[in-house]
């Protein structure tokens, strides 16, 4: 009997270990929906110290079998994917690493709310610069 339990717990644990992982691994394309949303923002130029404006166009994706994972296409006018967490209507994107011509790391945080978006993202450059970004958009 113990051995029979043994073999049930170490299946259950197994199991659920490989579901997890299932969700962290991204999401299929037929699980998702997407959300363009129109953006309205500035990024802090370090070296001048001035407000660059800017408008462009954002992806935001949102994957049924995992409630807490989002994409973001496009910030800041780059056509990079990044990935996050959502929870309630505050997302966060870690720290990643991209390979842009300008860009080598970026990092966000943000709020989606009924039909806005509000971002908060710091680029760094090559050089090690941070670059602060903050904007804000509605659905298309």
């Amino acid at each position: 009997m113990k051995t029979a339990n043994k073999i049930l717990f170490t299946s259950i644990l197994l199991s659920a270990i490989l579901l997890m992982n299932c969700n962290k691994e991204g999401c299929k394309e037929k699980h998702q929906t997407s959300t363009t949303y129109v953006i309205q923002d500035s990024l802090l130029i370090a070296i001048s110290q001035e407000w660059q404006q800017q408008n462009y166009e954002i992806e935001v994706i949102r994957c049924e079998k995992s409630e807490d994972h989002i994409s973001i296409k496009n910030l800041n006018d780059i056509g990079f994917k990044f990935d996050g967490t959502i929870s309630g209507t505050t997302f966060s994107f870690p720290s990643q690493d991209i390979d842009d011509d300008n860009w080598k790391k970026v990092e966000c945080t943000g709020t989606i709310t009924g039909n806005n978006i509000v971002i908060d993202y710091t680029f760094l450059n090559w050089d090690g610069e941070p670059f602060w970004g903050r904007g804000s958009g509605t659905k298309k």
